[in-house]
Parts: structure tokens; sequence; C-alpha cells
């Protein structure tokens, strides 16, 4: 099956899926090194009880629900050889594409829902902020 975009989806979800991603147009500071502190703090915190943070260095990482793209910033701080960032707020992903534009050779952008992550072999698929709106749907 081919991703899908928000347009597809239900009323309901196409709304909040909107909500959600025009708040990346009006704070779009991809910087984590302040109030995330950076790949050793939040993100350190939220990955490192599924795998340490040295695992990450060279690996094909898909990440779903990737708003801006703080933790897409994140995994290639951590070493990460390729990243898939899906996005289904056409809002955030204009805001990702401009905020990840010195990976743009190692990041592939999807904007879409992620029910249908690429069948990529990929070795780590997160959805680090995004779980409460995806786990019944993966």
């Amino acid at each position: 099956m081919e991703p899908h975009n928000a347009q597809e989806c239900n009323p309901v979800d196409r709304q909040t899926i909107s909500d959600f991603g025009v708040q990346w147009t009006h704070f779009p500071d991809p910087d984590s090194s302040g109030w995330f502190g950076g790949v050793n703090g939040q993100f350190k915190d939220q990955i490192e009880p599924l795998i340490h943070i040295s695992e990450i260095k060279g690996m094909n990482v898909c990440d779903v629900g990737s708003g801006m793209g703080r933790v897409v910033r994140n995994l290639f701080e951590a070493g990460a050889a390729r990243v898939t960032a899906i996005e289904p707020s056409e809002a955030a992903c204009s805001t990702l594409r401009a905020n990840t534009r010195e990976f743009e050779k190692r990041i592939t952008l999807i904007c879409a829902t992620g029910e249908h992550i690429p069948r990529n072999n990929f070795d780590l698929v997160i959805t680090l902020v995004t779980n409460k709106f995806s786990l019944d749907r993966l």
C-alpha cells in the first residue's frame, strides 16, 4: 500500500493532523540544545530505555511523526546514516524540510500518515512523541 496523506483520513483525524502541524509554523526553531538539551537531553531520556544512543551510529532509522525535525536532527547528531521522516501535516512537512536541509542527501521525507511505513529494512523505527496518536494504527 502507498502512504496516504491527511486528506484521505476521516474528518476528525484530518483536523487533528492539521491543528497539530500548524504549531510548527509558529515555533519552527529546530535548535534542540536549549530546552530539549540536544542529543544528551530529552532525546536520551526518551530513547535510552530502548536503545543506547551509541548504537544509533550507522543505522537506517525511520521516525514516524517527525514534526519540525527535532528528533530527526538528534538522530543525525547520534550518528544515524539515514533517516526516513514521516509526517502527516503539510504545514509541518514544510518546516521539517527547511529544518533538515543540511541532511538532504541522507534523509527521505514522506509527507503522509504513518500507517504504511515503507518496507526499507530499517534498523530502528521510532515514534517518540506521537505514539499516543498512532499506537492503535501501527
